[in-house]
Protein backbone atom coordinates (compact mmCIF):
# COMPACT_ATOMS: atom_id res chain seq x y z
CA UNK A 1 0.00 0.00 0.00
CA UNK A 2 1.44 3.50 -1.05
CA UNK A 3 1.25 5.88 1.56
CA UNK A 4 2.19 9.12 -0.07
CA UNK A 5 2.10 9.90 -3.93
CA UNK A 6 6.04 11.22 -4.62
CA UNK A 7 5.76 14.60 -6.01
CA UNK A 8 8.29 15.45 -8.63
CA UNK A 9 10.17 18.89 -8.68
CA UNK A 10 8.96 19.90 -11.60
CA UNK A 11 5.56 19.73 -10.11
CA UNK A 12 6.74 21.09 -6.60
CA UNK A 13 8.40 24.25 -8.50
CA UNK A 14 5.05 24.33 -10.51
CA UNK A 15 3.53 24.66 -7.33
CA UNK A 16 5.79 26.97 -6.08
CA UNK A 17 4.91 29.40 -9.06
CA UNK A 18 1.13 28.48 -8.03
CA UNK A 19 1.60 29.41 -4.70
CA UNK A 20 3.58 33.05 -5.68
CA UNK A 21 1.00 33.80 -8.25
CA UNK A 22 -1.52 33.78 -4.94
CA UNK A 23 0.71 36.63 -3.30
CA UNK A 24 1.96 39.09 -6.56
CA UNK A 25 1.41 39.36 -9.98
CA UNK A 26 3.21 36.98 -12.50
CA UNK A 27 5.65 39.29 -14.17
CA UNK A 28 7.11 40.17 -10.34
CA UNK A 29 8.14 36.50 -10.25
CA UNK A 30 11.64 35.72 -10.23
CA UNK A 31 13.24 32.44 -11.30
CA UNK A 32 14.84 32.75 -7.40
CA UNK A 33 11.45 33.30 -5.80
CA UNK A 34 10.40 30.32 -7.19
CA UNK A 35 13.42 28.08 -6.36
CA UNK A 36 13.13 29.55 -2.91
CA UNK A 37 9.50 28.50 -2.19
CA UNK A 38 10.08 25.22 -3.81
CA UNK A 39 13.47 24.94 -1.30
CA UNK A 40 15.60 24.45 -4.21
CA UNK A 41 18.34 25.95 -5.67
CA UNK A 42 18.04 28.75 -8.44
CA UNK A 43 19.46 26.49 -11.58
CA UNK A 44 17.13 23.21 -10.17
CA UNK A 45 13.95 25.85 -12.06
CA UNK A 46 16.37 25.29 -15.44
CA UNK A 47 16.83 21.78 -15.19
CA UNK A 48 13.23 21.58 -16.13
CA UNK A 49 12.10 24.80 -17.50
CA UNK A 50 13.27 26.82 -20.02
CA UNK A 51 11.66 30.22 -18.45
CA UNK A 52 8.89 31.16 -15.56
CA UNK A 53 6.18 31.45 -18.94
CA UNK A 54 7.29 27.55 -19.36
CA UNK A 55 6.22 27.16 -16.16
CA UNK A 56 2.63 28.71 -16.25
CA UNK A 57 2.66 26.70 -19.02
CA UNK A 58 3.26 23.12 -17.94
CA UNK A 59 1.20 24.06 -14.56
CA UNK A 60 -2.10 25.30 -16.41
CA UNK A 61 -1.65 21.91 -18.66
CA UNK A 62 -1.66 20.48 -15.63
CA UNK A 63 -4.49 21.89 -13.83
CA UNK A 64 -6.45 21.34 -16.70
CA UNK A 65 -5.65 18.36 -18.52
CA UNK A 66 -3.53 16.01 -15.58
CA UNK A 67 -6.06 14.58 -14.12
CA UNK A 68 -8.39 13.75 -17.38
CA UNK A 69 -7.83 10.14 -18.71
CA UNK A 70 -11.02 10.60 -20.79
CA UNK A 71 -10.79 11.15 -24.45
CA UNK A 72 -14.15 12.61 -25.10
CA UNK A 73 -13.85 16.01 -25.84
CA UNK A 74 -17.21 17.11 -24.69
CA UNK A 75 -16.20 15.53 -20.94
CA UNK A 76 -12.90 17.55 -20.85
CA UNK A 77 -13.95 20.97 -21.88
CA UNK A 78 -16.79 20.32 -19.11
CA UNK A 79 -13.94 19.15 -16.57
CA UNK A 80 -11.71 22.31 -17.75
CA UNK A 81 -14.69 24.89 -17.47
CA UNK A 82 -15.04 23.00 -13.98
CA UNK A 83 -11.66 24.11 -12.68
CA UNK A 84 -11.61 27.28 -14.08
CA UNK A 85 -13.92 28.12 -11.68
CA UNK A 86 -13.07 26.38 -8.94
CA UNK A 87 -9.42 28.51 -9.56
CA UNK A 88 -11.44 31.78 -11.16
CA UNK A 89 -8.83 33.74 -9.39
CA UNK A 90 -5.90 32.23 -10.41
CA UNK A 91 -6.90 32.41 -13.93
CA UNK A 92 -7.67 35.83 -13.22
CA UNK A 93 -3.92 36.67 -12.63
CA UNK A 94 -3.22 34.04 -15.46
CA UNK A 95 -4.99 36.35 -18.80
CA UNK A 96 -2.90 39.45 -17.08
CA UNK A 97 0.03 37.93 -18.71
CA UNK A 98 0.07 39.69 -21.79
CA UNK A 99 2.73 40.10 -24.73
CA UNK A 100 4.62 37.80 -26.43
CA UNK A 101 3.99 34.62 -24.19
CA UNK A 102 0.43 35.86 -22.85
CA UNK A 103 -1.45 33.55 -21.42
CA UNK A 104 -3.98 33.46 -24.46
CA UNK A 105 -1.30 31.77 -26.21
CA UNK A 106 -0.31 29.65 -24.21
CA UNK A 107 -4.31 28.04 -23.07
CA UNK A 108 -5.17 28.32 -26.99
CA UNK A 109 -1.77 25.87 -27.34
CA UNK A 110 -3.12 23.43 -24.48
CA UNK A 111 -6.68 23.28 -26.12
CA UNK A 112 -5.52 23.06 -29.42
CA UNK A 113 -3.57 19.71 -28.44
CA UNK A 114 -6.89 18.54 -27.02
CA UNK A 115 -8.55 19.54 -29.85
CA UNK A 116 -6.11 17.51 -31.99
CA UNK A 117 -6.34 14.06 -29.74
CA UNK A 118 -9.24 14.05 -29.86
CA UNK A 119 -9.78 14.59 -33.74
CA UNK A 120 -7.54 11.63 -33.52
CA UNK A 121 -9.03 9.17 -31.67
CA UNK A 122 -11.95 10.13 -33.80
CA UNK A 123 -9.86 9.53 -36.88
CA UNK A 124 -11.07 12.86 -38.66
CA UNK A 125 -9.32 13.26 -42.11
CA UNK A 126 -8.68 16.44 -43.18
CA UNK A 127 -7.54 15.53 -46.80
CA UNK A 128 -10.65 16.00 -48.58
CA UNK A 129 -11.41 19.24 -46.30
CA UNK A 130 -9.91 23.02 -47.91
CA UNK A 131 -9.36 23.45 -43.87
CA UNK A 132 -6.39 21.15 -42.60
CA UNK A 133 -6.68 19.78 -38.80
CA UNK A 134 -3.88 22.54 -37.32
CA UNK A 135 -6.20 25.49 -38.44
CA UNK A 136 -9.20 23.76 -37.67
CA UNK A 137 -7.43 23.24 -33.99
CA UNK A 138 -6.20 26.39 -33.63
CA UNK A 139 -9.55 28.19 -34.84
CA UNK A 140 -11.90 26.44 -32.28
CA UNK A 141 -9.24 26.63 -29.62
CA UNK A 142 -8.79 30.41 -30.13
CA UNK A 143 -12.85 30.56 -29.94
CA UNK A 144 -12.63 28.74 -26.27
CA UNK A 145 -10.03 30.74 -25.18
CA UNK A 146 -12.25 34.13 -25.95
CA UNK A 147 -15.09 32.76 -24.39
CA UNK A 148 -12.86 31.67 -21.67
CA UNK A 149 -11.42 34.88 -20.78
CA UNK A 150 -14.85 37.02 -20.96
CA UNK A 151 -16.15 34.50 -18.52
CA UNK A 152 -13.27 34.95 -15.96
CA UNK A 153 -12.76 38.59 -15.96
CA UNK A 154 -16.29 39.30 -15.89
CA UNK A 155 -18.14 40.37 -12.50
CA UNK A 156 -20.90 38.03 -13.17
CA UNK A 157 -20.57 34.30 -11.74
CA UNK A 158 -22.27 32.45 -13.83
CA UNK A 159 -21.88 28.57 -13.37
CA UNK A 160 -19.67 26.55 -15.69
CA UNK A 161 -22.64 24.73 -16.69
CA UNK A 162 -24.15 27.69 -18.30
CA UNK A 163 -20.70 28.35 -20.03
CA UNK A 164 -20.08 25.03 -21.22
CA UNK A 165 -24.01 24.68 -23.22
CA UNK A 166 -23.07 27.59 -24.51
CA UNK A 167 -19.95 26.90 -26.15
CA UNK A 168 -21.23 23.69 -26.71
CA UNK A 169 -24.05 25.58 -28.87
CA UNK A 170 -21.20 28.14 -30.28
CA UNK A 171 -18.92 25.74 -31.37
CA UNK A 172 -22.26 23.23 -32.68
CA UNK A 173 -21.63 23.37 -36.49
CA UNK A 174 -18.62 24.61 -36.15
CA UNK A 175 -16.11 21.88 -34.70
CA UNK A 176 -19.28 19.03 -34.56
CA UNK A 177 -20.39 19.81 -37.67
CA UNK A 178 -17.30 19.80 -39.55
CA UNK A 179 -16.35 17.09 -38.21
CA UNK A 180 -19.28 15.18 -38.65
CA UNK A 181 -19.52 15.91 -42.55
CA UNK A 182 -15.66 14.26 -42.67
CA UNK A 183 -16.55 10.91 -41.13
CA UNK A 184 -19.24 10.85 -43.99
CA UNK A 185 -16.98 11.55 -46.77
CA UNK A 186 -14.63 9.22 -45.64
CA UNK A 187 -17.72 6.33 -45.08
Amino acid sequence: MELYKRISMKDMLAQALYLLMEEMPFEKITIKQIGVKAGVIRGTFYNHFYDKYEALEYLTYTLLVGSIEEDNFRIRLKRILEVFQTQKEFFKKCFQVEGQNSFEMMLSHILAEILMNYLEVEKVDFQKSSMSSKDFTAIHANMIVYVLKNWILKKDNLNYEVIYEQLLQLLGKGAKGMIDELKEIQE
